[in-house]
């Protein structure tokens, strides 16, 4: 692939991605004729705002979804932060603006795992960690796991 400022006859390999290109802050990368661009492998996922504070409290590290991405990790995450609704009237602050109803940050994930929930006669196998880091109770996280998706 032919860097901006390169000379040479080298064909196109038909894939390009920004960070394959030396550029400056006055440069912006170029595409050589023919070549397209990479696509990035990304979704948007759509979180409450009281989730959005424990996740820029980093005290939500995990998030539990009941479908897994269909593409495979790592993959980059946008948070769109929810607009309130009458339950919940969390106004989130990002960088002195109201971030409900817009992408309000992004991520990395790079590991997507299946978790089982057992039932409460066997609430004791359930991994503290995920409850933890997920800030769930088992209570929410069975909850959540027994309700159909709609």
């Amino acid at each position: 692939m032919l860097r901006p400022g390169e000379e040479g006859n080298r064909k196109s390999t038909g894939a390009f991605h920004p960070a394959d290109a030396e550029t400056d802050k006055n440069t912006n990368p170029r595409l050589v004729q023919g070549e397209r661009r990479k696509p990035v492998k990304a979704i948007l996922i759509s979180i409450r705002p009281k989730w959005c504070m424990k996740i820029f409290e980093r005290q939500k590290t995990v998030e539990i979804r009941k479908r897994a991405p269909q593409i495979e990790p790592p993959f980059k995450c946008y948070i769109y932060c929810t607009k309130a609704t009458m339950d919940d009237k969390t106004q989130l602050l990002v960088n002195g603006d109201i971030g409900n109803g817009k992408v309000i940050g992004e991520f990395i994930c790079d590991d997507a795992k299946e978790i089982s929930v057992p039932r409460p006669a066997y609430r004791h196998e359930m991994d503290e960690k995920i409850l933890r880091d997920s800030c769930l109770s088992y209570e929410e996280l069975r909850w959540q796991a027994e309700t159909p998706l709609s």
